[in-house]
């Protein structure tokens, strides 16, 4: 998967939020909740999909 192949100091080099990706001795606690907070989010969108809802993002 993805998640396993991801490279955290692209992730620092470009300052993607959150500022986590130093924490290269935590890496795979991060990959962890990754996975979960993706698989979430994953389970969410198709719940509102069977629902025909729609979701609003609002990104300030």
């Amino acid at each position: 998967t993805y998640i396993d192949k991801f490279d955290m100091s692209m992730f620092r080099q470009n300052d993607i939020y959150p500022d986590i990706w130093e924490y290269e001795e935590e890496a795979d606690e991060i990959k962890d909740e990754l996975r979960t907070s993706f698989e979430s989010l994953k389970k969410f969108y198709e719940k509102m999909a069977e629902q025909e809802r729609a979701v609003l993002v609002s990104i300030y």
